[in-house]
């Protein structure tokens, strides 16, 4: 009768981020098939002025009938004040869309105020939304080799001309992401399709809001101009590969592929302060006692001025239980543990989701109150912190349950924090 004690071991490198490997239970029996979850995490560093990667944005702002008035007024005064920010590295565009795109603003260099203030001055609104068309567009001016490229989104409706299914647009998210394209989408009001939206960023690695009020688009706005200003390394591409006797099973958060006993994932950014993380949840199988073994090994690339390639290993420790204690076999890396349960409640608020779109109200709030024990049991069970973001979320799961019969505002919030989980 064995037991598996799991170590992590941070790489060192100079770099502008650093890769980490975790596993949730240190020590494990390994006399029987047992599951557990490997954390992967990336940190961006604090950054220094020659850290920061150069900027290419695309501003693509739907510009149909709808957004006329307090909408397309919010939106221009908060083109205005990030244009201010721009460094004269970087590179600033901007596509609107109606019934079809226009290219109002070619990559431009920000020191050309007169002529990017103008280009924001002549935008109007009228006609339909042709979402697809102002995305391709806009991609054709955000694409640079030689710097972090995004598009940032703006949008109050649903598309209504050329492709609109959600799957379209996730296939065009999945191939923005691939080519090195981060898509921020920003939805207003309540007509927007939420699936739509979070589906682009989610493929691109990008980031997504809803937006209930348009006063509160420039707070927004500004902070993820903020972090693409302090884009630290771009084009991240990280694989981790497991022990013989060791299955990876699934992926919780970001997207990823598994391909036997390797988990392939990538990232288009990291911005400084910034952690990214991939929750695996692995098979365990019997092993010999040894003294120390590595339970998985990590690899990332990714560039900044120059590229950098950094490595990280698990290891783990085969021990006999009859000479161990039972409460030892119970140790968990709480902090790991932590992430765990927060990815595993996100996974049931995304079926409550489901459940309340299938008119199942009951089910769906039974789902969220399921969470609410949950995280309670997580807390009583692995003495984990309930201050802070385990606390906030048994509170939101609780809001989600009470607020279920007002579905239209609640779905897009629900939407966008189970983006955030999965993508933070």
């Amino acid at each position: 009768m064995l037991a598996v004690a799991a170590f992590a071991q941070k790489t060192q490198a100079k770099a502008p981020f650093s890769l980490t490997l975790a596993a949730a239970h240190p020590q494990l029996r390994a006399d029987q098939r047992s599951r557990t979850y490997v954390q992967l995490t990336l940190q961006g560093e604090r950054p220094t002025t020659l850290q920061k990667v150069p900027l290419n944005l695309c501003v693509l702002l739907d510009t149909s009938a709808s957004m006329g008035g307090r909408p397309i007024f919010h939106a221009k005064a908060a083109l205005k004040a990030i244009v201010r920010r721009l460094r004269k590295e970087d590179r600033l565009s901007l596509v609107t869309f109606d019934g079809r795109a226009h290219l109002v603003l070619p990559p431009t260099d920000p020191r050309q105020a007169q002529k990017i203030r103008d280009a924001i001055h002549q935008i109007s609104t009228g006609g339909s939304t042709a979402l697809y068309a102002g995305l391709q567009m806009a991609a054709a001016q955000a694409c640079s080799d030689a710097r972090a490229n995004r598009i940032i989104l703006l949008s109050d409706g649903a598309a209504n001309v050329g492709p609109m299914h959600p799957l379209d647009f996730k296939r065009l998210g999945r191939n923005l992401g691939q080519s090195g394209i981060s898509v921020t989408t920003l939805g207003f009001g309540k007509s927007y399709d939420e699936d739509v939206l979070a589906q682009l960023a989610h493929q691109s690695d990008g980031n997504h809001a809803f937006i209930e009020r348009p006063k509160d688009l420039a707070p927004l706005l500004e902070r993820d101009f903020t972090h693409a200003l302090t884009i630290v390394a771009a084009d991240i591409s990280a694989k981790v590969r497991f022990a013989p006797f060791v299955t990876p099973l699934r992926v919780l958060g970001p997207r990823a592929q598994i391909r036997g006993r390797e988990v392939l994932l990538s990232f288009n950014s990291l911005y400084g302060g910034q952690q990214k993380r991939a929750i695996i949840e692995v098979q365990i199988h019997g092993h010999k006692a040894q003294e120390r073994v590595m339970l998985a090994v990590a690899q990332a690339t990714g560039y900044g001025k120059t590229e950098h390639k950094l490595r990280a290993q698990a290891f783990v420790s085969l021990l006999d239980p009859t000479t161990h204690t039972r409460a030892r076999v119970c140790v968990v890396n709480k902090g790991v543990m932590e992430q765990v349960i927060i990815a595993l409640t996100n996974s049931v608020a995304k079926i409550a989701v489901k459940l309340r779109d299938a008119g199942r109200t009951k089910e769906a709030q039974r789902a969220c109150y399921a969470n609410q024990k949950t995280i309670a049991g997580a807390v009583e069970m692995y003495g984990l912190d309930y201050k802070g973001r385990l606390r906030e979320l048994w509170h939101e799961n609780g809001e989600y349950a009470r607020q279920m019969y007002d579905w239209t505002t609640l779905r897009k919030r629900m939407r966008q924090d189970q983006f955030n989980l999965d993508n933070n």
